[in-house]
């Protein structure tokens, strides 16, 4: 597919699909030879990298989420099927 990078966004739940203010965002390199296993650690890895940065925040008032930018895309749902 050629992507280069990828991240993840630490979000307030709405009543929309992903589509809620932002409190933190962390993108990650995407290796040539990465395979789903990889990202999927590169993803724990910042998600825990964001609660550390900035849950205390979030607790205490002082980080202020902000409204996502952009048009959002969509994919369907993976199934046992997809693997």
């Amino acid at each position: 597919m050629g992507f280069k990078k990828t991240g993840i966004s630490f979000f307030q739940l709405s009543d929309g699909v992903d589509d809620g203010l932002i409190y933190e965002q962390e993108s990650f390199q995407i290796d040539p030879k990465d395979f789903i296993g990889d990202l999927v650690f590169k993803s724990q890895k910042s998600a825990l990298s964001i609660l550390d940065k900035s849950l205390e925040k979030i607790l205490n008032g002082s980080i202020k989420p902000y409204p996502q930018v952009g048009k959002p895309t969509y994919c369907g749902q993976r199934k046992p099927d997809d693997s």
